[in-house]
């Protein structure tokens, strides 16, 4: 009958055990790392609105704003959406910015006699990363509109009550029910924050680490 040395059983056990240190130990370096780079990947993508990231400007461009209220999108050449959509040409190119709108009862303005009042607060289109913020100046009649987009960022200040332009082709050609001319408008691009990097290299180093450590040779127990 074969026999196990009493000798021989703590060695057996105390390999046992340093193998389960070794591997939890590595584990957790990894989960670490894994839980630090995903903290730091959700701060620098944070941007369900955008809202908080701070931003550096690039360029100020004269833009055109045109707004379709949600109530008037089905009228021919309402482009089937209520929006607020932002055009200007930047080194000869052009490009834009719109911002759906959800339903009537999240407008941010209101529109009556061809006058727009703006209301503010945040708003998000809910299938999309798109938001607006709308805040009052220091000023008595003015207000602040910020769109937040996937890359850029663009900030212009508008009176709180405003006469547009009556889009003339809106019943017979499309485009936007009302429309404003020459408005100076700010672009940004999101810039990561400095805790973010510390993150994203706190969790590199700490998956570096234990990548090391697993595949570094194992020392031979005299």
């Amino acid at each position: 009958m074969f026999r196990c040395s009493k000798a021989l059983a703590p060695n057996v056990l105390s390999k046992s055990i340093s193998e389960w240190e070794a591997f939890l130990g590595g584990t957790m370096n990894r989960i670490m790392a894994f839980v630090l780079m995903s903290l730091g990947m959700l701060a620098s993508v944070g941007k369900a609105d955008g809202i908080n990231l701070p931003v550096r400007p690039i360029e100020i461009v004269n833009a055109t704003v045109a707004i379709t209220p949600a109530e008037d999108a089905s009228m021919p050449g309402g482009e089937g959406f209520g929006r607020i959509f932002l055009g200007y040409a930047s080194k000869g190119v052009s490009n834009g910015f719109v911002y759906w709108i959800a339903s009537p009862s999240v407008e941010p303005f209101t529109v009556s006699g061809g006058r727009i009042t703006f209301t503010p607060g945040n708003y998000n289109y809910a299938v999309s990363s798109e938001s607006l913020n709308i805040s009052a100046t220091s000023l008595c009649c003015a207000v602040v509109l910020t769109f937040y987009g996937e890359a850029d960022t663009y900030s212009f200040t508008l009176p709180s009550i405003i006469t547009p332009t009556l889009n003339p082709t809106w019943h017979t050609q499309g485009g936007d029910e009302y429309e404003v001319y020459n408005v100076p408008v700010t672009v940004s691009t999101p810039v990561s924050e400095p805790g973010t990097l510390l993150l994203l290299g706190i969790g590199l180093v700490g998956l570096f680490v234990s990548l090391f450590r697993t595949t570094k040779p194992s020392q031979s127990l005299a």
